[in-house]
């Protein structure tokens, strides 16, 4: 049965990140299942096309150019413009993010006439909203959406908190294409390290997603030194950027501030990669994923790392650990405790057979838990449960 879902996201391509990986993930396995998808985003820069396809799907961008708080009013006003006047071209809305555009999306389904999904990413989001004056209304709005996933125990526990039925929280994981996110042979690995100018015998540490407040970036480049006086050859790659929207950076971007601590420290071999539409290629030239933010629901490029067989150190947080067995498949450190983090470091990196183990046993657990086929056949149940299509 197709289902036409309309998909919205802030941000989307060009700009790049975990959230837009993930959503164009799933949006191509439901469009394989005969799902018909439509993408529905935010116009950041004049240059950008309102309308536009990407990976297949049509992309429609609204709102002003820029990121003043004008921009952002006509944004949402010309999501709600596109709920009434494009009503018969969709059954779903799916909004992929911030618990404010779940708001968004549950007022677009009102005005339209259909039911929304909300999706929230990170256990910060409801908190945040919290603490703003309007942030109860918005709340209280997005909490009567007609069904939230939710990536974590703990952001389940904060929507019960704020009054969402039991009944309209769905736990379920994000997925990861492990068909995409995959190791590589060691003689294919010594080939794409070289069209990257690295050596096949680099000691390689791997970042990816948004170089943003809060995913410990800071504690990354502080041990960096250390790291250095242990392994003078060892590079340390930073997937992603502080960016979205425009040539401008998000408030709370550290992308800036990290390039110029690294340029002032004189620290070398750190490369700063941007956003990239292939994170996969990354990962496979990669030994040793770090990832200490202070705060994640469930992550989307943990389990990229995960599936990509990499010897994952991360810091020990919620949605970390419903994804880590500290040991097993990864190491989990507490968050600024750099002499622990220092110390397995200096074990891990010295131990390849080790990252061998964590790295397998990882890629073994993504593909048995959280592979993606699995996530879109959960959503599309709920995509079904939600929609009353006339009986023949």
């Amino acid at each position: 049965m197709k289902i036409r879902i309309l998909m919205v996201i802030d941000c989307y391509v060009p700009y790049w990140g975990g959230a837009e990986s993930q959503m164009t993930q799933l949006a191509s396995r439901l469009s394989a299942s005969g799902c018909e998808i439509t993408v529905l985003t935010r116009r950041w820069d004049k240059n950008l096309p309102r309308r536009d396809s990407a990976f297949g799907f049509p992309v429609f961008r609204v709102g002003m150019p820029g990121r003043s708080i004008w921009a952002t009013a006509s944004y949402i006003l010309e999501l709600f413009i596109f709920a009434l006047k494009k009503r018969k071209t969709f059954d779903i809305i799916h909004t992929h993010g911030a618990a404010a555009l779940g708001a968004v999306g549950r007022v677009m389904a009102v005005l339209s006439g259909k039911k929304n999904v909300a999706k929230v990413s990170s256990s910060l989001r409801i908190p945040q909203l919290q603490k703003k004056p309007w942030g109860g209304i918005v709340l209280k709005i997005f909490s009567r959406s007609a069904a939230i996933t939710g990536l974590s125990e703990q952001i389940r526990q904060q929507l019960l908190e704020i009054g969402t039925p039991p009944d309209r929280i769905k736990k379920l994981y994000n997925g990861v294409d492990t068909e995409r996110f995959k190791p590589l042979t060691g003689e294919e690995k010594g080939q794409l390290r070289k069209r990257f100018n690295f050596s096949p015998a680099d000691l390689i540490f791997l970042y990816t997603g948004r170089l943003v407040e809060g995913k410990g970036l800071e504690d990354i480049i502080a041990v960096w030194p250390d790291i250095l006086s242990m392994h003078p050859g060892a590079k340390l790659i930073l997937v992603g950027s502080g960016k979205c929207g425009g040539t401008g950076y998000r408030k709370d971007s550290v992308e800036e501030k990290l390039k110029k601590n690294v340029s002032d420290k004189r620290l070398p071999n750190v490369f700063f990669a941007g956003d990239q539409e292939h994170p996969e290629l990354y990962y496979q030239i990669a030994d040793i994923f770090i990832f200490l933010s202070r705060s994640e629901g469930v992550s989307n490029v943990l389990l990229e790392a995960m599936a990509s067989g990499l010897c994952i150190v991360a810091s020990d947080i919620g949605g970390n650990r419903e994804l880590i067995t500290h040991n097993q498949d990864g190491i989990l450190v507490h968050e600024g405790d750099y002499k622990t983090l220092y110390k397995i470091i200096f074990l891990i990196s010295h131990d390849e057979k080790q990252q061998h183990t964590l790295g397998s046993q990882a890629r073994w657990r993504a593909k048995e838990l959280f592979d993606l086929s699995r996530v879109a056949k959960s959503y599309y149940q709920i995509y079904l449960s939600l929609v009353n299509f006339p009986k023949k």
